[in-house]
């Protein structure tokens, strides 16, 4: 793999920097030897003559020549011990285990509630069924007189609404389409329902027309058909 080949090249560059380090220590070491046998010649040859004597080419004292050598090793190891910290801290990076292609990062964010929604508020009330039947099929009749429905009531927590009502007779789901279809339904219930107003039909906000009068009993859903209105009224049953 690419990956193994790139550490093992700078393996090899970082143990090549390792030895001309030691080199460069060890060259340091020679010239840090010569200097202090250097001075001590000095010190001697200073208790008998004030002054240094210059050497037969009269280039000064041997001190002098030694000292551009040693700033310049002294310069090299400084090189030498930057670039191998640098190589040592890339054979670490380089080292470090790659992830797997079989197991990329999901960088999706996490899904968010919809707007408005209050999902870390507890429901105001316990969803609830009220029975009715039909009063008045309207014209033209979708319904049979006398006809049972149910009317579902269940609090929402992930919507701007607060509730949903579904009207279900029989196989038929007159009000409120399930959530294969779309989901529809709903309203504004508040903490306590008991007027309940949907004032839009179908081709306004995708159900009928409704008002739920849970306190009356009366029960009444409207749709838009042509010029006209599809009117059926419901009377609700007593609670159970």
């Amino acid at each position: 793999m690419a990956h193994r080949d790139d550490v093992d090249a700078l393996r090899a560059r970082l143990e090549a920097q390792e030895r001309e380090l030691r080199d460069a220590k060890a060259e340091l070491d020679v010239l840090r030897a010569a200097v202090h046998r250097d001075r001590g010649s000095d010190a001697s040859a200073g208790a008998a003559a004030p002054f240094e004597a210059p050497d037969a080419m009269g280039l000064g004292p041997m001190p002098s020549l030694l000292e551009p050598l040693r700033a310049a090793t002294a310069r090299r190891l400084g090189l030498l011990v930057a670039v191998g910290a640098t190589l040592l801290v890339g054979a670490m990076l380089m080292t470090t285990p790659c992830p797997s292609r079989h197991r990329r990062i999901d960088v999706r964010p996490a899904p968010t509630a919809p707007l408005g929604a209050r999902a870390d508020v507890a429901p105001a009330f316990a969803p609830f069924v009220r029975f009715a039947r039909v009063v008045d099929p309207g014209t033209p009749a979708v319904l049979g007189a006398g006809e049972a429905c149910a009317v579902e009531v269940t609090p929402v927590t992930d919507s701007s609404f607060d509730c949903r009502v579904v009207v279900r007779c029989g196989d038929r789901i007159l009000y409120g389409r399930d959530e294969a279809r779309g989901g529809t339904g709903y309203n504004r219930c508040g903490p306590v329902p008991s007027l309940i107003v949907d004032r839009d039909v179908t081709g306004d906000d995708g159900d009928p027309r409704l008002r739920l009068d849970l306190a009356s009993g009366e029960l009444v859903v409207e749709e838009a058909l042509g010029l006209g209105v599809q009117r059926v009224e419901f009377a609700l049953l007593p609670p159970e």
